[in-house]
Protein backbone atom coordinates (compact mmCIF):
# COMPACT_ATOMS: atom_id res chain seq x y z
CA UNK A 1 0.00 0.00 0.00
CA UNK A 2 2.86 2.25 0.12
CA UNK A 3 2.60 2.77 -3.54
CA UNK A 4 -1.18 3.89 -3.05
CA UNK A 5 -1.46 7.47 -1.43
CA UNK A 6 -5.08 7.90 -1.67
CA UNK A 7 -6.73 4.66 -0.49
CA UNK A 8 -9.96 5.78 -1.11
CA UNK A 9 -9.73 6.70 -4.87
CA UNK A 10 -7.88 3.10 -5.40
CA UNK A 11 -10.43 1.23 -3.81
CA UNK A 12 -13.38 3.40 -5.24
CA UNK A 13 -12.24 2.59 -8.83
CA UNK A 14 -12.06 -1.06 -8.35
CA UNK A 15 -15.68 -0.81 -7.77
CA UNK A 16 -16.49 1.30 -10.76
CA UNK A 17 -16.27 4.66 -8.78
CA UNK A 18 -18.83 3.32 -6.48
CA UNK A 19 -18.10 5.92 -2.91
CA UNK A 20 -16.55 3.71 -0.24
CA UNK A 21 -18.99 5.14 2.04
CA UNK A 22 -21.56 2.86 -0.01
CA UNK A 23 -19.29 -0.34 0.39
CA UNK A 24 -20.10 -3.00 2.88
CA UNK A 25 -17.84 -5.57 4.56
CA UNK A 26 -18.91 -8.22 2.02
CA UNK A 27 -18.25 -5.77 -0.64
CA UNK A 28 -14.37 -5.67 0.17
CA UNK A 29 -14.07 -9.18 1.56
CA UNK A 30 -15.54 -10.50 -2.07
CA UNK A 31 -13.31 -7.99 -3.99
CA UNK A 32 -10.54 -9.10 -1.68
CA UNK A 33 -10.97 -12.39 -2.20
CA UNK A 34 -10.94 -12.10 -6.30
CA UNK A 35 -7.48 -9.92 -6.06
CA UNK A 36 -5.56 -12.61 -3.86
CA UNK A 37 -7.29 -15.64 -4.89
CA UNK A 38 -8.66 -15.29 -8.26
CA UNK A 39 -12.20 -16.52 -7.29
CA UNK A 40 -15.62 -15.99 -6.91
CA UNK A 41 -16.33 -17.33 -3.39
CA UNK A 42 -19.18 -16.53 -0.80
CA UNK A 43 -17.67 -14.05 1.85
CA UNK A 44 -18.49 -17.01 5.14
CA UNK A 45 -16.62 -19.62 2.59
CA UNK A 46 -14.23 -21.53 4.97
CA UNK A 47 -11.48 -22.27 2.19
CA UNK A 48 -9.52 -18.94 2.60
CA UNK A 49 -8.48 -17.02 5.54
CA UNK A 50 -11.10 -14.81 6.68
CA UNK A 51 -9.43 -13.11 9.63
CA UNK A 52 -6.81 -12.24 7.99
CA UNK A 53 -8.91 -10.37 4.83
CA UNK A 54 -10.48 -8.83 7.40
CA UNK A 55 -8.14 -7.23 8.37
CA UNK A 56 -7.04 -6.02 5.27
CA UNK A 57 -10.73 -4.62 5.16
CA UNK A 58 -10.06 -2.84 8.80
CA UNK A 59 -6.86 -1.30 7.27
CA UNK A 60 -8.65 -0.07 3.93
CA UNK A 61 -11.61 1.42 6.27
CA UNK A 62 -9.03 2.96 8.65
CA UNK A 63 -6.48 3.93 6.26
CA UNK A 64 -8.70 5.95 3.49
CA UNK A 65 -10.75 7.76 6.60
CA UNK A 66 -14.09 6.00 5.93
CA UNK A 67 -16.45 4.97 8.80
CA UNK A 68 -17.53 1.10 8.22
CA UNK A 69 -21.65 1.22 7.20
CA UNK A 70 -22.92 -0.89 9.84
CA UNK A 71 -25.15 -3.75 9.28
CA UNK A 72 -28.59 -2.18 9.04
CA UNK A 73 -27.39 0.13 7.05
CA UNK A 74 -26.17 -2.24 4.03
CA UNK A 75 -27.31 -5.93 2.69
CA UNK A 76 -25.55 -8.76 4.50
CA UNK A 77 -24.18 -9.69 0.82
CA UNK A 78 -22.24 -8.10 -1.78
CA UNK A 79 -24.55 -5.81 -3.63
CA UNK A 80 -21.92 -3.78 -5.60
CA UNK A 81 -20.01 -5.05 -8.72
CA UNK A 82 -16.19 -4.80 -9.18
CA UNK A 83 -13.64 -5.17 -11.80
CA UNK A 84 -12.81 -9.05 -12.02
CA UNK A 85 -11.31 -9.21 -15.51
CA UNK A 86 -10.92 -12.87 -15.11
CA UNK A 87 -14.05 -13.60 -14.00
CA UNK A 88 -16.51 -11.26 -15.49
CA UNK A 89 -18.15 -12.44 -18.66
CA UNK A 90 -16.78 -10.74 -22.07
CA UNK A 91 -17.73 -9.86 -25.30
CA UNK A 92 -15.34 -11.38 -27.64
CA UNK A 93 -15.70 -11.98 -31.67
CA UNK A 94 -13.87 -14.11 -33.99
CA UNK A 95 -12.67 -11.69 -37.42
CA UNK A 96 -13.73 -12.64 -40.69
CA UNK A 97 -11.85 -14.86 -42.17
CA UNK A 98 -10.03 -12.68 -44.59
CA UNK A 99 -8.79 -11.06 -41.57
CA UNK A 100 -6.73 -14.07 -40.50
CA UNK A 101 -6.17 -14.85 -43.65
CA UNK A 102 -4.29 -11.42 -43.86
CA UNK A 103 -2.82 -11.50 -40.27
CA UNK A 104 -1.49 -14.63 -41.02
CA UNK A 105 0.05 -13.14 -44.59
CA UNK A 106 1.69 -10.61 -42.24
CA UNK A 107 3.56 -13.04 -40.46
CA UNK A 108 4.71 -15.46 -43.75
CA UNK A 109 6.00 -11.75 -44.68
CA UNK A 110 7.91 -11.51 -41.35
CA UNK A 111 9.43 -14.65 -41.28
CA UNK A 112 10.44 -14.05 -45.34
CA UNK A 113 12.06 -10.64 -43.53
CA UNK A 114 13.55 -12.20 -40.79
CA UNK A 115 15.02 -15.08 -43.07
CA UNK A 116 17.04 -12.55 -44.96
CA UNK A 117 18.56 -11.33 -42.26
CA UNK A 118 19.91 -14.14 -40.45
CA UNK A 119 17.25 -15.17 -38.24
CA UNK A 120 16.16 -19.21 -38.23
CA UNK A 121 12.71 -19.88 -35.98
CA UNK A 122 12.94 -22.92 -33.32
CA UNK A 123 9.39 -24.30 -31.81
CA UNK A 124 10.35 -25.22 -27.98
CA UNK A 125 8.06 -26.81 -25.55
CA UNK A 126 4.08 -26.28 -26.16
CA UNK A 127 2.83 -23.36 -28.28
CA UNK A 128 6.30 -21.82 -27.56
CA UNK A 129 8.88 -20.48 -30.48
CA UNK A 130 11.09 -17.80 -31.00
CA UNK A 131 13.87 -16.38 -33.61
CA UNK A 132 17.23 -16.98 -33.49
CA UNK A 133 20.21 -15.12 -34.93
CA UNK A 134 23.62 -15.88 -33.79
CA UNK A 135 26.54 -13.21 -33.42
CA UNK A 136 29.42 -13.12 -34.91
CA UNK A 137 31.45 -12.99 -31.75
CA UNK A 138 28.82 -14.68 -29.07
CA UNK A 139 29.77 -13.48 -25.33
CA UNK A 140 28.16 -14.76 -22.61
CA UNK A 141 30.30 -12.90 -19.99
CA UNK A 142 28.52 -10.49 -18.04
CA UNK A 143 31.66 -7.79 -17.85
CA UNK A 144 30.59 -6.11 -20.92
CA UNK A 145 26.92 -6.13 -20.97
CA UNK A 146 27.12 -4.50 -24.43
CA UNK A 147 27.98 -7.43 -25.77
CA UNK A 148 25.53 -9.76 -23.92
CA UNK A 149 22.57 -11.71 -26.25
CA UNK A 150 19.25 -9.88 -26.55
CA UNK A 151 16.10 -11.25 -25.94
CA UNK A 152 13.22 -9.29 -27.23
CA UNK A 153 9.67 -9.94 -26.38
CA UNK A 154 6.61 -8.09 -28.78
CA UNK A 155 3.00 -7.25 -27.56
CA UNK A 156 -0.70 -7.72 -28.48
CA UNK A 157 -1.80 -6.86 -32.07
CA UNK A 158 0.18 -9.18 -35.57
CA UNK A 159 2.83 -10.37 -33.93
CA UNK A 160 6.69 -9.27 -35.31
CA UNK A 161 5.51 -7.46 -38.59
CA UNK A 162 4.95 -4.47 -36.55
CA UNK A 163 8.43 -4.71 -34.91
CA UNK A 164 10.07 -5.25 -38.36
CA UNK A 165 11.78 -1.86 -38.71
CA UNK A 166 13.26 -1.76 -34.85
CA UNK A 167 14.52 -5.15 -35.29
CA UNK A 168 15.91 -4.69 -38.61
CA UNK A 169 18.15 -1.60 -36.82
CA UNK A 170 18.52 -3.36 -33.84
CA UNK A 171 20.06 -6.53 -35.89
CA UNK A 172 22.61 -3.83 -38.06
CA UNK A 173 23.34 -2.34 -34.28
CA UNK A 174 23.90 -5.52 -32.55
CA UNK A 175 25.74 -7.68 -35.53
CA UNK A 176 27.86 -9.43 -32.72
CA UNK A 177 25.58 -10.39 -30.77
CA UNK A 178 23.22 -13.58 -30.50
CA UNK A 179 19.20 -12.25 -31.31
CA UNK A 180 16.04 -14.04 -29.56
CA UNK A 181 12.35 -12.69 -30.97
CA UNK A 182 10.06 -14.53 -28.54
CA UNK A 183 7.12 -15.05 -30.37
CA UNK A 184 3.64 -14.71 -28.13
CA UNK A 185 1.35 -16.61 -30.87
CA UNK A 186 -2.04 -16.25 -28.62
CA UNK A 187 -2.20 -12.15 -28.53
CA UNK A 188 -0.74 -12.36 -32.74
CA UNK A 189 -4.25 -12.88 -33.92
CA UNK A 190 -2.97 -16.41 -35.67
CA UNK A 191 -5.68 -18.61 -34.59
CA UNK A 192 -4.08 -19.80 -31.73
CA UNK A 193 -6.16 -21.36 -28.97
CA UNK A 194 -3.46 -22.50 -26.25
CA UNK A 195 -1.98 -20.23 -23.71
CA UNK A 196 1.47 -21.17 -22.67
CA UNK A 197 1.51 -20.79 -18.62
CA UNK A 198 3.80 -19.08 -16.86
CA UNK A 199 5.75 -22.24 -15.77
CA UNK A 200 5.36 -23.48 -19.83
CA UNK A 201 6.84 -20.15 -20.86
CA UNK A 202 9.66 -20.08 -18.39
CA UNK A 203 10.50 -23.07 -18.84
CA UNK A 204 10.33 -23.02 -22.73
CA UNK A 205 13.02 -19.58 -22.45
CA UNK A 206 15.09 -22.04 -20.29
CA UNK A 207 15.68 -24.11 -23.27
CA UNK A 208 15.94 -21.78 -25.28
CA UNK A 209 18.97 -20.14 -23.71
CA UNK A 210 20.71 -23.89 -22.94
CA UNK A 211 20.27 -24.36 -26.78
CA UNK A 212 22.32 -21.44 -27.81
CA UNK A 213 24.88 -21.58 -25.22
CA UNK A 214 23.28 -18.49 -23.41
CA UNK A 215 23.75 -18.14 -19.41
CA UNK A 216 22.46 -14.37 -19.59
CA UNK A 217 21.05 -12.03 -21.52
CA UNK A 218 19.68 -8.56 -22.11
CA UNK A 219 15.76 -8.45 -22.06
CA UNK A 220 13.88 -5.71 -23.99
CA UNK A 221 9.83 -6.10 -24.10
CA UNK A 222 6.76 -3.62 -25.13
CA UNK A 223 4.03 -3.36 -23.89
CA UNK A 224 2.15 -7.04 -22.96
CA UNK A 225 5.76 -8.55 -24.05
CA UNK A 226 7.01 -6.89 -20.31
CA UNK A 227 5.18 -9.42 -18.69
CA UNK A 228 7.58 -11.89 -20.02
CA UNK A 229 10.29 -10.08 -18.52
CA UNK A 230 8.98 -9.21 -15.85
CA UNK A 231 8.71 -13.16 -14.65
CA UNK A 232 12.32 -14.06 -15.57
CA UNK A 233 13.07 -10.75 -13.57
CA UNK A 234 11.65 -12.76 -10.39
CA UNK A 235 11.82 -16.31 -11.35
CA UNK A 236 15.06 -16.31 -13.02
CA UNK A 237 16.99 -12.81 -11.84
CA UNK A 238 20.28 -15.02 -12.90
CA UNK A 239 19.42 -14.93 -16.72
CA UNK A 240 19.34 -10.95 -16.39
CA UNK A 241 21.70 -8.86 -17.35
CA UNK A 242 20.04 -5.90 -18.22
CA UNK A 243 16.20 -4.86 -19.10
CA UNK A 244 14.57 -2.56 -21.35
CA UNK A 245 10.94 -1.94 -21.19
CA UNK A 246 9.17 0.35 -23.66
CA UNK A 247 5.48 0.93 -22.69
CA UNK A 248 5.13 -1.30 -19.75
CA UNK A 249 2.26 -2.71 -18.21
CA UNK A 250 3.66 -4.51 -15.45
CA UNK A 251 4.05 -1.70 -12.96
CA UNK A 252 1.14 -0.63 -10.09
CA UNK A 253 -0.68 -3.49 -11.87
CA UNK A 254 -2.41 -3.71 -7.73
CA UNK A 255 -3.97 -0.49 -9.73
CA UNK A 256 -7.20 -0.66 -11.63
CA UNK A 257 -5.69 0.88 -14.34
CA UNK A 258 -4.34 -1.41 -17.26
CA UNK A 259 -7.62 -3.98 -17.21
CA UNK A 260 -9.71 -1.09 -17.05
CA UNK A 261 -8.59 1.14 -19.84
CA UNK A 262 -7.91 -1.77 -21.89
CA UNK A 263 -10.82 -4.01 -21.46
CA UNK A 264 -13.82 -1.94 -19.70
CA UNK A 265 -13.90 2.17 -20.73
CA UNK A 266 -15.70 2.96 -23.43
CA UNK A 267 -13.93 5.51 -25.66
CA UNK A 268 -15.38 9.42 -24.59
CA UNK A 269 -12.22 11.47 -26.31
CA UNK A 270 -11.15 11.29 -30.39
CA UNK A 271 -8.05 10.21 -28.99
CA UNK A 272 -9.26 7.09 -26.82
CA UNK A 273 -11.26 6.11 -30.15
CA UNK A 274 -8.54 5.68 -32.03
CA UNK A 275 -6.64 4.03 -29.50
CA UNK A 276 -9.88 2.17 -28.94
CA UNK A 277 -10.17 0.92 -32.68
CA UNK A 278 -6.43 0.16 -33.11
CA UNK A 279 -5.61 -1.00 -29.92
CA UNK A 280 -8.10 -1.84 -27.48
CA UNK A 281 -10.59 -3.47 -29.83
CA UNK A 282 -7.95 -6.15 -30.17
CA UNK A 283 -8.59 -7.03 -27.11
CA UNK A 284 -12.14 -8.31 -28.58
CA UNK A 285 -10.69 -10.78 -30.57
CA UNK A 286 -11.85 -14.58 -29.72
CA UNK A 287 -7.62 -15.89 -28.71
CA UNK A 288 -6.38 -12.49 -27.58
CA UNK A 289 -9.89 -12.11 -25.29
CA UNK A 290 -9.21 -15.97 -24.06
CA UNK A 291 -5.62 -14.69 -23.22
CA UNK A 292 -6.21 -11.77 -21.69
CA UNK A 293 -9.04 -12.40 -19.69
CA UNK A 294 -8.34 -15.47 -18.34
CA UNK A 295 -4.52 -16.19 -17.76
CA UNK A 296 -3.40 -12.69 -16.79
CA UNK A 297 -2.62 -12.79 -13.07
CA UNK A 298 -1.50 -9.08 -11.76
CA UNK A 299 0.61 -10.76 -8.76
CA UNK A 300 2.00 -12.82 -11.46
CA UNK A 301 2.60 -9.86 -13.67
CA UNK A 302 3.28 -7.02 -11.33
CA UNK A 303 7.07 -5.85 -11.52
CA UNK A 304 8.45 -3.98 -8.60
CA UNK A 305 11.62 -1.37 -8.67
CA UNK A 306 13.06 -3.38 -6.31
CA UNK A 307 13.10 -6.78 -8.69
CA UNK A 308 14.61 -4.78 -11.22
CA UNK A 309 18.01 -6.27 -12.36
CA UNK A 310 21.44 -4.86 -10.88
CA UNK A 311 25.12 -4.63 -12.70
CA UNK A 312 26.85 -7.69 -11.62
CA UNK A 313 29.95 -5.23 -10.52
CA UNK A 314 28.34 -1.94 -9.92
CA UNK A 315 25.39 -3.22 -8.53
CA UNK A 316 23.78 0.09 -10.17
CA UNK A 317 20.37 -0.52 -11.46
CA UNK A 318 20.32 -2.30 -14.97
CA UNK A 319 17.12 -1.30 -16.66
CA UNK A 320 15.82 1.14 -18.33
CA UNK A 321 12.20 2.19 -18.71
CA UNK A 322 10.59 4.29 -21.90
CA UNK A 323 6.76 5.86 -21.18
CA UNK A 324 4.66 7.69 -23.65
CA UNK A 325 2.65 10.64 -21.78
CA UNK A 326 -0.16 10.28 -23.63
CA UNK A 327 -0.50 6.15 -22.93
CA UNK A 328 -4.14 5.28 -22.70
CA UNK A 329 -3.40 2.05 -20.87
CA UNK A 330 -0.96 2.58 -18.14
CA UNK A 331 -0.97 5.46 -15.93
CA UNK A 332 2.50 6.98 -16.66
CA UNK A 333 2.40 9.95 -14.63
CA UNK A 334 1.90 7.45 -12.03
CA UNK A 335 4.57 5.07 -12.76
CA UNK A 336 6.80 7.73 -13.39
CA UNK A 337 6.56 9.16 -10.04
CA UNK A 338 7.05 5.70 -8.90
CA UNK A 339 10.68 5.17 -10.88
CA UNK A 340 11.53 8.51 -10.13
CA UNK A 341 11.90 7.62 -6.65
CA UNK A 342 14.49 4.78 -7.64
CA UNK A 343 14.66 1.34 -5.93
CA UNK A 344 14.61 1.40 -2.16
CA UNK A 345 17.89 0.59 -0.12
CA UNK A 346 18.06 -1.96 2.20
CA UNK A 347 18.90 0.51 5.24
CA UNK A 348 17.52 3.95 5.67
CA UNK A 349 21.07 5.60 5.49
CA UNK A 350 21.52 4.64 2.19
CA UNK A 351 20.08 6.66 -1.00
CA UNK A 352 17.77 4.64 -3.22
CA UNK A 353 19.47 3.50 -6.28
CA UNK A 354 17.91 5.16 -9.46
CA UNK A 355 16.58 3.91 -12.16
CA UNK A 356 16.92 5.00 -15.86
CA UNK A 357 13.36 6.84 -17.20
CA UNK A 358 12.34 8.21 -19.82
CA UNK A 359 9.02 9.54 -20.45
CA UNK A 360 8.03 10.57 -24.21
CA UNK A 361 5.60 13.66 -24.16
CA UNK A 362 2.81 13.58 -27.01
CA UNK A 363 3.20 9.76 -27.26
CA UNK A 364 0.48 7.01 -27.27
CA UNK A 365 0.56 3.65 -26.20
CA UNK A 366 3.07 2.00 -29.31
CA UNK A 367 3.29 5.34 -31.44
CA UNK A 368 7.09 4.33 -30.83
CA UNK A 369 7.02 2.05 -32.85
CA UNK A 370 6.21 3.91 -36.44
CA UNK A 371 9.08 7.04 -35.23
CA UNK A 372 12.39 5.75 -35.48
CA UNK A 373 13.92 8.80 -33.39
CA UNK A 374 12.35 7.37 -30.27
CA UNK A 375 12.66 3.56 -30.68
CA UNK A 376 16.67 4.08 -31.46
CA UNK A 377 16.83 5.65 -28.11
CA UNK A 378 15.19 2.35 -26.78
CA UNK A 379 17.83 0.13 -28.77
CA UNK A 380 20.58 2.71 -27.56
CA UNK A 381 19.80 1.39 -24.29
CA UNK A 382 21.02 -2.54 -25.41
CA UNK A 383 24.52 -0.76 -25.29
CA UNK A 384 24.44 0.36 -21.60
Amino acid sequence: MADIPDVKTFVEEWFYGTPLERLTRHDLRRWLAYVFYSDDVPTDCPKYDWTAIDAMVDQLYIRAGVREPLAAEGPLYSSNPCIRHTLDEFECAERPLIAYVVTMGMDVLAALVLAQVGFERHVVGTGCSYWYRGGSTPKMSAEDPSEDPVVFVHGIGAGLLMYIPMVLRMAAECRTRQLFLLELRYVSMQLEANVPSQDDTLGAISHMLAAHGVTSAHWMGHSLGSVVCSWVCKDAPQCVSGLTLIDPVVFLLCRRDVAYNFLYREPTTGLQVIMWYFVVRTSQELHIAHAIRRHFWWYNNILFPEELPRHCSTNEVAASIFLSSCDQIADTPAVHALLQRGVQANSPDEPHAPIRVTMWEGLTHGESLLRPHYYSMALAALHT
